[in-house]
């Protein structure tokens, strides 16, 4: 299955080995800037309800509220202060509940993410 990556960050090797674990193949990037019109502009993309996204709270309630399924990245907060991030794992988010994928690489075999805006 592919999943739609909602974010200005490229996914790390864990993010995606993550992805795998939970049935994702096939993601595709796309840079979304979010407003009021979040839902219109995801269903411009996809018309799947589930989607993988890095958004401030008040997005991701929009999309819950609408019957969105909400993939959240969890990352090892330490590595922020560098401006890297190394993926604990990842979230899957409903209205309803919240179940956690463990990230299969352990962190020393992860590649760092970066968090500057599209890599600069």
């Amino acid at each position: 299955m592919k999943i739609y990556w909602f974010s200005r960050h490229d996914l790390t090797n864990g993010q995606v080995e993550t992805l795998k674990t939970m049935g994702y193949n096939a993601h595709e990037k796309k840079d979304l800037v979010f407003n009021d019109q979040i839902i219109e502009q995801i269903r411009g993309i996809t018309p799947d309800k589930i989607v993988a996204l890095v958004a401030p709270l008040k997005y991701g309630l929009i999309l819950l509220r609408e019957g969105y399924s909400i993939i959240e990245f969890e990352n090892v907060p330490s590595a922020r202060q560098e401006g890297t991030f190394l993926c604990r794992g990842a979230w899957m988010h409903t209205l309803q509940d919240s179940k956690f994928f463990p990230c299969p690489v352990p962190l020393e075999a992860q590649e760092q993410g970066d968090l500057s805006y599209n890599g600069r």
